[in-house]
């Protein structure tokens, strides 16, 4: 006998009901994986891209930021995005869901990018501030700011009272001798006219080389070919600046993403600071393959050649070094009496003992510049000199002061007590504004970088710092916009 089953029209209904709801759970289940697979797809291909930084760039300055030109000049934006789609869309098929169960990207786009260069720098300047605070210590930089912060507010006073006197130079001196001499041949002249005989008196004699006149001729010279002992030697290199960040029209982000880099203040100007010093070739250790052979030097002085960089650096050291010079000669009592004593020899000479006053203030000064070439010509062979001048470490003598072209070409005593040039230099950077040395440091990083081989093209201005994107996914018949942001240091 069969036996028959039957279900009731409730019990179908019910089990309808069961099964909508159980089939509604698992794509309810599906679509919420799939959105958080979204999200993480979109996460893991912006962490991809950012992964590839510039190599070359890391390696020679230590900061992460991504080619956006790829080795062109301007930005690649759509290459970009079509990167950053290509490894979302990777990602979203490992995450092994059925075909007609996997997300895809409908659309997308870039909403925002900043570069290192928007700001007028800043991105770029956060950066290193942060590579600075990651790799020196707390203490070791308050240490060094405060004692440069002293140094650097020692040479402006000094330069101040410096420039509060009337030193005097040769020029006044030659001023006195030739109004001196214009006097005598008037004198001579109307005597002639009246039919007097006038008895002509030679000059007296000194004694000794007159110092005003030996620093004269040398200071015509020019101030390299005083300093250096083969001016021809030096770096021809020249640039056009109007090629380089700080000149240029730059390429500028777009939106506003917000990095948690520090900018501002003493202590980042001075981090920055440190950092540049510590990456540029100059002088004493010169570049081989950038744009410019004096890096540090162009920091300073911004100009468009090594040589006009160079001069430029040695000329702010000797104003620097004649400062301080100058100030201790004035409260040294010895070495004023010794100048009083040849001023009066020289005025008699000249027949002008008025002049006597004027005449110790130009010794004065040439004697501060001479023992200041001594300095300067120290510091460029990379010796250390006290920023403030004692009776030690004095150099050169008033006797002597007359021989200094010969003296140069000596040997003079070193010196291991003060600062060396790249101190020097720290000192001058710290007077200087913080947005023309960020200016600078980016025309130097562009030079270095377009000096290796296959980054000719090389711009600061594509270098791509954080991303913002904008993506439509779907799943099913349902759509969402993904919205996602990274950087560095964010």
């Amino acid at each position: 006998m069969k036996k028959r089953g039957s279900i009731t029209i409730y019990i179908c209904l019910t089990m309808l009901i069961i099964i909508s709801l159980i089939t509604t759970g698992i794509r309810s289940s599906v679509v919420a994986n799939a959105r958080v697979t979204m999200v993480s797809s979109a996460d893991l291909g912006l962490y991809s891209l950012f992964g590839q930084y510039d190599r070359d760039f890391f390696d020679q300055y230590g900061l992460l930021f991504i080619d956006g030109g790829y080795k062109n000049t301007d930005l690649q934006m759509g290459r970009l995005y079509q990167e950053l789609k290509s490894d979302i869309e990777y990602n979203l098929f490992a995450e092994g869901f059925a075909n007609q169960w996997r997300p895809c990207v409908v659309s997308g786009g870039i909403e925002g990018y900043s570069l290192a260069t928007d700001g007028q720098g800043s991105i770029f300047k956060g950066q290193v501030v942060s590579y600075m605070q990651e790799t020196i210590g707390a203490q070791g930089i308050a240490a060094l700011m405060s004692t440069v912060a002293k140094e650097s507010e020692t040479v402006k006073q000094q330069e101040s009272d410096k420039d509060r006197v009337d030193s005097g130079d040769v020029e006044d001196y030659e001023e006195i001798k030739r109004q001196q001499e214009e006097a005598q041949a008037q004198a001579i002249a109307q005597a002639e006219e009246e039919g007097v005989e006038v008895e002509t008196v030679p000059p007296a004699s000194l004694g000794f080389k007159n110092p005003i006149e030996a620093i004269g001729a040398l200071k015509k010279l020019g101030t390299l070919n005083i300093l250096l002992p083969d001016a021809s030697q030096l770096s021809s290199k020249t640039i056009d600046v109007g090629n380089y960040a700080s000149r240029r029209t730059l390429q500028r982000g777009m939106g506003v993403i917000p990095t948690s880099g520090e900018t501002q203040g003493l202590t980042a100007d001075f981090l920055f600071q440190e950092y540049m010093i510590s990456k540029c070739a100059s002088y004493l250790s010169p570049a081989t393959a950038a744009a410019l052979d004096y890096q540090l030097e162009y920091f300073l002085m911004g100009q468009n050649s090594d040589l006009e960089n160079l001069k430029g650096v040695a000329n702010r050291l000797l104003v620097t070094r004649e400062a301080s010079n100058f100030l201790y000669l004035l409260g040294d009592s010895s070495k004023r009496t010794q100048i009083s004593t040849m001023a009066l020899t020289i005025a008699t000479a000249i027949a002008m003992p008025q002049a006597a006053q004027i005449i110790e203030m130009v010794l004065l000064a040439i004697w501060a510049f001479g023992e200041s070439v001594i300095d300067v010509r120290a510091l460029l062979r990379g010796e250390k000199v006290p920023l403030v001048k004692d009776s030690s470490s004095w150099q050169l003598s008033l006797d002597n002061l007359a021989e200094l072209p010969e003296l140069l070409n000596g040997e003079l005593g070193s010196q291991s007590k003060g600062l060396d040039y790249s101190g020097y230099l720290r000192i001058l950077l710290m007077l200087q504004s913080a947005d023309v040395k960020v200016a600078r440091a980016m025309d130097i990083v562009e030079m270095t970088m377009q000096g290796k081989s296959g980054r000719e093209n090389f711009r600061l201005d594509s270098c791509l710092y954080s991303l913002e994107v904008n993506m439509q996914m779907s799943i099913l018949t349902n759509t969402y916009n993904i919205q996602r942001s990274y950087g560095y240091d964010m």
